[in-house]
C-alpha cells in the first residue's frame, strides 16, 4: 500500500473497524469522538491522533467534523511490536505541548 492522504467528513453515525495499516488523523474542523482499543479521546482542529496497525477503533461526530487522514504501511507505527502498546494519551499530550 502506498501512503494515501484523504479528506474525510465524519458525521453522527459511529463507525467501528480496524485495518492492516497505521493512520494519522489530523483534525481540521469540528471534533471527532474517537475510541482506540477502549481508550476514548477527541480529535479537534489542530490536533492529531495516531491509529497504529490493527488497532480496533470507533469514531463519530455529533456535529460533524473534517479530518485529513494519512494511511501508510511503510510508517514505523504500521509495524506491530509484540507486547507493546502505543501510549496514545502521552503522544497526544506531547503534540499539544509542542503545537505553535
Amino acid at each position: 500500500m502506498r501512503p494515501t492522504l484523504t479528506l474525510r467528513h465524519y458525521l453522527e453515525e459511529p463507525l467501528a473497524h480496524s485495518h492492516d495499516h497505521a493512520q494519522l488523523v489530523f483534525g481540521l474542523s469540528g471534533h471527532l469522538d474517537l475510541e482506540v482499543d477502549g481508550q476514548g479521546s477527541q480529535v479537534h482542529a489542530s490536533s492529531v491522533m495516531v491509529l497504529p496497525f490493527s488497532a480496533h477503533h470507533a469514531c463519530g461526530s455529533r456535529d460533524g467534523s473534517r479530518c485529513l487522514v494519512l494511511a501508510s504501511l511503510n510508517h514505523p507505527l504500521a509495524q506491530p511490536i509484540p507486547g507493546k502498546r502505543l501510549p496514545y494519551s502521552a503522544f497526544n499530550a506531547h503534540i499539544e505541548r509542542h503545537a505553535p
